[in-house]
């Protein structure tokens, strides 16, 4: 049995991070919540989380920033980054997996879709 993998949920919408959050941990994730752009750059190099879960619009900094700055540090530039968002935008998957993300996820999104994808990234047993 491996550690559980940890989870980075970076979004301003406190209410959807907590559901989200709490939907992860029952899947067996442990997870991290921040809520700005400048915190999760922060957290991400203190706590290596295994996969980031972005939004692009968040203060201090939004989600485009944060997908920057961790593409552009050899510490951070493989960690996979699944982009949730409701910019609704038919380049902006596009865009975001140009600048590295390694997919998009439109909200309101579906959880088990959500989860699929995480699994693609974090094998389990």
């Amino acid at each position: 049995m491996h550690h559980a993998y940890t989870v980075l949920i970076a979004d301003d919408d406190r209410e959807l991070t907590k559901i989200l959050a709490d939907l992860l941990r029952y899947n067996g994730y442990n997870t991290l919540s921040t809520f700005e752009g400048i915190r999760t750059i922060e957290a991400v190099h203190k706590e290596k989380p295994d996969l980031i879960i972005l939004d692009l619009k968040m203060p201090a900094g939004g989600g485009r920033n944060v997908l920057q700055a961790l593409r552009s540090r050899e510490e951070t530039k493989d960690i996979p980054i699944i982009i949730l968002s409701g910019i609704e935008d038919p380049f902006i998957k596009d865009e975001v997996t140009a600048a590295g993300a390694q997919d998009f996820v439109l909200k309101p999104y579906n959880s088990e879709d959500l989860l699929k994808k995480i699994k693609t990234f974090l094998p389990g047993e």
